[in-house]
C-alpha cells in the first residue's frame, strides 16, 4: 500500500530546478509534485509537472526499485493526477523527454497517451540523445 504526499521531494531541494521555479516566481513545487511513499515510509516514485509556457508542461518523474511492488497503484494514481491538473490549470500539451536507452520511460508515457515527436540529439548534459514524447489535449 503507498499513500501520495504533496511535498518536496528531497532530491529537488536546494537543486537547478527548484531554483528555477522559485527565481521565475512561476509556481510552486509542491503544486505540481507528488511521490508515492511505501509502508516503511520510504519513496517509490516522485512525479512532477515543470512548466515550459503557458498551457505546456514538461513531465519529470524519478523511479525506484521499489516501484515494480505498485505498479498497478502507480499507474492508476498518476493517471487521475493527470486529468486533475489538465482540468484544473488548463494544461494543453505535456511533454516528456525520455532516455531511448530505458525503454521502460517509452513504455510508461506511452500507457498515457504519449507520442513520440522525435529524437533529439546531444540534448543531455553529457551530450546524451533523448527522444520527446508529447500527449496534445483539446
Amino acid at each position: 500500500m503507498i499513500h501520495w504526499e504533496i511535498c518536496k521531494p528531497d532530491y529537488l531541494i536546494g537543486t537547478k530546478i527548484e531554483a528555477e521555479l522559485n527565481s521565475a516566481n512561476l509556481i510552486s513545487i509542491e503544486k505540481f509534485a507528488r511521490t508515492a511513499i511505501d509502508e516503511e515510509g520510504l519513496p517509490v516514485f516522485s512525479i512532477g509537472l515543470f512548466p515550459h509556457r503557458q498551457g505546456v508542461f514538461d513531465v519529470w518523474l524519478v523511479t525506484t526499485d521499489r516501484m515494480k511492488d505498485h505498479t498497478i497503484s502507480i499507474i492508476r494514481d498518476v493517471r487521475a493526477w493527470m486529468v486533475e491538473m489538465v482540468e484544473t490549470h488548463g494544461i494543453h500539451r505535456l511533454q516528456a523527454f525520455v532516455d531511448p536507452n530505458f525503454p521502460d520511460g517509452e513504455r510508461f508515457v506511452a500507457h498515457y497517451g504519449f507520442e513520440r515527436e522525435g529524437l533529439l540529439r546531444a540534448y543531455g548534459a553529457n551530450r546524451e540523445d533523448f527522444v520527446l514524447f508529447a500527449r496534445v489535449f483539446e
